[in-house]
């Protein structure tokens, strides 16, 4: 089951989602992206385009 399902309030949700978003590496990104037929070339001002 989802974690975000079971959040009790917002703060809860949010804190499941910052954790997903910091999980998701810049080459996980770049495949689902490619997999969706969408643009892998993230724009430089992205925080993760530079890894940063």
């Amino acid at each position: 089951m989802v974690r975000r399902a079971k959040a009790a309030d917002e703060d809860a949700f949010r804190t499941h989602v910052t954790a997903a978003e910091e999980a998701l590496t810049t080459e996980a990104r770049i495949a689902a992206r490619d997999a969706l037929g969408l643009s892998t070339t993230p724009p430089p001002e992205e925080e993760y385009a530079t890894g940063e």
